[in-house]
C-alpha cells in the first residue's frame, strides 16, 4: 500500500487507509508513512497488490487480494475529492467512480455529494473510531470545580479555535474554566497571543500545538466538553469532523457548529448540541452551559462512538470486500434539531 498526502496534512485520512489496510490484509500493523520527493507522504510498499492514495480526508484503495474473492478496486472518501476542480483530481474521480465496484463513503456528507448515477453504488462505513480506553492511572479529572473545554483540529482559522478561545472568556465571567487547544498549524502563534489577552485569574488557555496522541486522549476524557467550531472558508468546510467522535469515545460531549458534514458527529441534544453555522460567542457559551447540565452526556456520547468502533467497521470492509453488503445505517443525528442563531 502507498499512501499519499500533502506533508502537513497526515491526520484522519491515514488513520482510514491503515485501518482498511490492516482490515483486507489481516496486517497487525498499519504501513508507516515517509516524507517522500516534493513533500509528498508516502508509505513503503509492502509485497503486495495494494494502493492507497489519500488527500485531505478522503482515502482511494485499490485491492487484488489473493484470499478475498470480490470488487477489484474499493473507494473511500470524504467530501473534498468530490469538489476539487484541479484536472488531476478530476481525472482521478472520474476513473475511480467509473471503474469501483463499490464505493465506501466514511460520512453522509460525501454520499450526498457524489452524481446521482453513481450514489447507487455507494456503501455508507463510518470512520474508524478507537475505544476510548485510558491507561491505568489517567482517569477523568472532571470533579475540579473547574470547566474543562478542548478545542481539537489543524491550527488554521477555518477551525475556529479563537472562537473557542472567545467562548472560554465569556464563559470565565461566571466561573473557572480551562481551556486546551490542540493541534498543529501556521495560526498558532496568533492564537498563543490571542489566549494571552484573554488569561485572568477565572481562565486558564493553554495552546499545545501538536501533542503525543495519549496526552490529546488524556484531554478528551477530563473535559465536559469539545468545542469544535469550524466556519465555512474559501469554500472550505467539514467532510466530518473526525475529532467529535474520537471525543465521544472518551465520554466527551460536544458543542458543534453546523459546516458541512459536521451535523453528523453527535445525536442532538444527547451526545451534544449543534448550533447553526452563524452561531456567535454568546450562543455557543449557553450551549456549554446547558450541555455541561445533560446528566447523560457522556455515557450517551461513548454509545454514540460505539457505533464506529475499529473491530466493527472492518468487518464491515472485509465484508463488502467479499461481496456482501452488510445492513448499516449511519446513527440518528435528529439534524432537524439544528438551533438557530440568538
Amino acid at each position: 500500500m502507498a499512501v499519499y498526502a500533502p506533508a502537513d496534512g497526515v491526520g484522519g485520512v491515514e488513520q482510514v487507509a491503515s485501518a482498511a489496510y490492516q482490515a483486507l490484509s489481516a496486517s497487525p500493523c498499519g504501513a508507516q508513512l515517509h516524507l517522500g520527493p516534493r513533500r509528498i507522504v508516502a508509505s513503503r510498499r509492502p509485497p503486495s497488490t495494494w494502493m492507497s492514495l489519500t488527500w485531505k480526508t478522503h482515502a482511494l484503495v485499490t485491492a487484488t487480494h489473493p484470499r478475498l474473492p470480490g470488487p477489484s478496486v474499493l473507494w473511500l472518501h470524504g467530501a473534498e475529492l468530490t469538489r476539487d476542480r484541479s484536472r488531476a483530481h478530476q481525472l482521478l474521480r472520474s476513473r475511480a467512480l467509473h471503474t469501483s465496484d463499490v464505493l465506501l463513503a466514511v460520512s453522509p456528507m460525501a454520499a450526498q455529494l457524489l452524481p446521482p448515477d453513481v450514489r447507487r453504488r455507494v456503501q455508507l462505513v463510518g470512520p474508524p473510531i478507537r475505544a476510548g480506553a485510558l491507561p491505568l492511572g489517567q482517569g477523568q479529572e472532571r470533579d475540579s470545580g473547574e470547566l474543562r473545554l478542548v478545542s481539537v483540529g489543524r491550527a488554521i482559522p477555518r477551525k475556529g479555535h479563537d472562537t473557542a478561545i472567545e467562548v472560554a472568556s465569556l464563559l470565565a465571567t461566571q466561573r473557572d474554566v480551562r481551556l486546551d487547544v490542540v493541534g498543529p498549524g501556521p495560526d498558532l502563534p496568533r492564537l498563543r497571543q490571542l489566549a494571552a489577552t484573554k488569561e485572568h485569574r477565572k481562565l486558564r488557555i493553554a495552546v499545545h500545538g501538536a501533542v503525543a496522541e495519549h496526552e490529546r486522549d488524556r484531554l478528551y476524557a477530563s473535559a465536559e466538553a469539545l468545542l469544535f467550531l469550524p466556519r465555512h472558508e474559501e469554500g472550505e468546510y467539514e467532510g466530518l469532523g473526525l475529532v467529535v467522535l474520537e471525543a465521544a469515545a472518551f465520554g466527551c460531549p460536544a458543542v458543534v457548529l453546523d459546516c458541512g458534514g459536521s451535523r453528523f458527529g453527535i445525536a442532538q441534544g444527547e451526545t451534544g448540541i449543534l448550533l447553526a453555522a452563524t452561531a456567535g460567542s454568546e450562543a455557543i457559551a449557553a450551549a456549554v452551559v446547558e450541555l455541561a447540565g445533560y446528566p447523560g452526556a457522556a455515557a450517551a456520547a461513548r454509545r454514540y462512538a460505539s457505533r464506529f468502533a475499529l473491530p466493527d467497521w472492518q468487518a464491515r470492509v472485509r465484508a463488502i470486500a467479499a461481496g456482501h453488503l452488510p445492513a448499516w445505517t449511519w446513527p440518528d443525528t435528529s439534524r432537524d434539531l439544528t438551533r438557530e442563531s440568538t
